[in-house]
């Protein structure tokens, strides 16, 4: 079985300039994928919020995804996932609750609101 992203069906029908940026490489030797989010959310400081990324991920049943937020992330803008890593199972593609879709709990530590702006390819 191949590893693969795909929109979910919610933005499959829209232009492809209006869907969800699938995760990507941005250089060679990336060592992950850039997720990205497909809308404007607030993080308000000392708070935390959820983003959507508006893909699902596909892959063998003895595989799973993790999820880490970018180093820099940390470093300037004072931002962590809630749960430190995300795990991603293989049955988690096509649930019947959210179907799959990946989504990134964060908080910020830092004492300034954050906007995490959404976008698409």
């Amino acid at each position: 079985m191949n590893r693969f992203f795909e929109v979910i069906s919610e933005f499959a029908e829209l232009p492809k300039n209006e869907r969800p940026i699938l995760p990507k490489r941005q250089t060679k030797n990336s060592a992950g994928y850039d997720f990205y989010a497909i809308e404007k959310v607030v993080i308000p400081a000392h708070g935390s919020a959820t983003t959507r990324t508006g893909v699902k991920a596909c892959m063998p049943a003895d595989e799973h995804l993790e999820l880490y937020i970018r180093s820099s992330y940390g470093i300037k803008y004072g931002l962590m996932l809630t749960n430190s890593v995300g795990i991603i199972d293989a049955d988690y593609y096509n649930n019947v609750t959210n179907e799959g879709e990946i989504m990134a709990k964060m908080y910020n530590f830092s004492d300034k609101d954050m906007v995490m702006i959404g976008g698409n390819a």
